[in-house]
């Protein structure tokens, strides 16, 4: 087998290199057509940056929109789809709806029908895309019922236009940041980094010639994930004023039951529907959720909502508790293993973000101390041993390519040195963060002994990771903000001062001596 890949090894990578771009090319020809599903209808709306700007190019939204037959002057309802589904999920829920209500149910763009390649896939996006729909089929007041990731876009919408919105429905919605996945926004953006980054070399890497682009889980459900914030959600719920209905399943493994109940806390003017069941309801048993979800709308339309303003007096004091005054949420049992495996996998995305993010947990009160520094602790000393042993691999390798221009005995040097530097090169490396990856690679390239190396790791990793995760936690989000910066400059300010610690021994101090003055 070895020796029929290396004979036929150009002519694999020549047709590697046609396939792809053949399916580059097919992808670019499918990505300009809108085929719509039967039923649907297609809206041309303009394109929205990641600033919330309109841009110039034309996107399209493939819809439903049906309307009961004889009836007029009828509420409408609009469904919004969580990810990587698309309208289809709610189809069923649309079906059983429409037999009273008009019913307006978009694919998102980046799902579905609709455009697929957007400049930001973000919950606000989606809001502002909705509203482009709505305005062009001379829709001005609707029914919000989002769910799962739609439900960040319906609060979003009933935020930015809240007199378009009649009532808001929940269902098995996201929410607040903190009850989704790790509960902090910088942990959770670095898994859906590290998510986002394998979905689009898959994606990208891989002639597949349209497939992956219309497979559920691909780059722009991960881009979805990675391009939301839901940390403006908590003040937006706090804001709204109106009717709202929220519905969940008591099982539901994706968005926790917890979190429905914050937000039914945070909104006093509230119903809470709580269903047997997991995050699938919607599409396996529509039925369930339009019973309570029917009985709400007509209640509204009754003009018999409940409102912020007629919320209980109890209901108001509880929901005007901070985040402090509340019992909060804290990972423990199994729950808490699955914590320290992400955050022990999220290092090999960002090191130090992980650190931080662990820290702000820690200060929250979701996680002890320890789990999150050992889990960050273990993760940092794994990804620099696999850098060692990738460094390995591509000695090996290069030795085998004959333009290669380094000799052995150059490198044979070189490992001398790092044996005897080691120490002084971990513990450096470790301190500046954007040097990390080249030298461990390095270190591996040279021959370095790993067992040694892997002694050395460990004490700059003692060293740093219980300081950066301890400084998180007295300082909170400002130690993000001043990483950013130290990460931008870190590498910069370390040539500087190695260049103007060398001009000042070499150069400098020697003016002081005769023999130096001489040389």
């Amino acid at each position: 087998m070895m020796i029929f890949l290396k004979r036929h090894k150009r002519a694999m990578i020549g047709t590697y290199i046609i396939a792809l771009l053949l399916s580059f090319a097919v992808r670019h020809f499918l990505s300009e057509r809108i085929d719509p599903k039967e039923g649907q209808q297609v809206a041309t709306v303009r394109e929205v940056k990641s600033d919330g700007t309109y841009g110039e190019r034309p996107i399209d939204i493939a819809y439903y929109d049906v309307v009961p037959e004889g009836r007029s002057e009828i509420e409408t309802i609009v469904l919004l789809h969580g990810t990587p589904v698309a309208s289809g999920s709610l189809k069923g829920l649309m079906m059983t709806l429409k037999k009273e209500y008009r019913v307006v149910v978009p694919d998102l763009p980046g799902f579905g029908r609709s455009s697929r390649n957007i400049p930001d896939y973000s919950i606000r996006a989606h809001a502002i895309y909705l509203e482009q729909l709505l305005d062009s089929i001379g829709v001005s007041k609707v029914h919000l019922v989002g769910y799962s990731m739609g439900g960040g876009v319906a609060v979003e919408y009933a935020d930015d236009w809240p007199d378009e919105v009649s009532s808001l429905v929940l269902l098995s919605a996201i929410g607040v940041q903190e009850h989704e996945l790790f509960g902090d926004y910088h942990l959770n953006h670095s898994v859906h980094a590290l998510q986002l980054s394998v979905l689009w070399a898959l994606q990208e890497m891989l002639p597949h010639f349209g497939l992956l682009d219309v497979f559920p889980l691909n780059k722009q459900y991960a881009r979805n994930l990675f391009d939301t914030d839901q940390r403006p959600l908590r003040v937006a719920l706090e804001r709204y004023k109106g009717p709202a209905l929220i519905i969940h399943g008591e099982d539901d493994g994706l968005v926790p039951l917890r979190a429905a109940r914050e937000h039914a806390r945070i909104l006093p003017q509230s119903e809470l529907v709580l269903l047997d069941g997991g995050h699938g309801l919607v599409f396996q048993k529509p039925e369930r959720i339009a019973d309570p979800l029917v009985t709400f709308v007509r209640k509204v339309f009754r003009k018999e909502g409940i409102t912020r303003k007629m919320a209980s007096l109890e209901r108001v004091e509880e929901a005007q508790k901070t985040m402090d005054q509340m019992e909060k949420f804290r990972f423990e049992g199994f729950a808490l293993l699955i914590a320290v495996l992400g955050l022990a996998l999220a290092t090999f995305v960002s090191e130090d973000l992980t650190c931080i993010a662990a820290g702000l947990l820690v200060s929250k009160g979701i996680i002890a101390f320890f789990p999150a520094m050992m889990a960050c602790l273990v993760g940092i000393v794994i990804g620099d041993i696999l850098l060692v042993l990738a460094g390995r691999l591509l000695r090996t390798g290069l030795f085998r390519l004959s333009w290669f221009p380094i000799k052995e005995e150059r490198l044979q040097r070189g490992e001398a040195w790092i044996k005897r530097r080691g120490a002084m090169v971990a513990i450096i490396s470790r301190f500046t963060p954007g040097t990390r990856l080249a030298t461990y690679m390095a270190v591996g390239v040279l021959g370095a002994p790993l067992k040694k190396f892997v002694f050395y790791f460990l004490v700059a990793a003692i060293l740093w990771t219980p300081l950066l995760v301890g400084v998180a936690v007295l300082w909170g989000e400002i130690v993000g903000d001043l990483w950013g910066s130290y990460e931008e400059y870190a590498i910069i300010s370390l040539i500087v001062i190695a260049v103007s610690l060398l001009f000042l021994f070499r150069v400098i101090f020697p003016l002081f001596t005769h023999r130096g003055r001489r040389l």
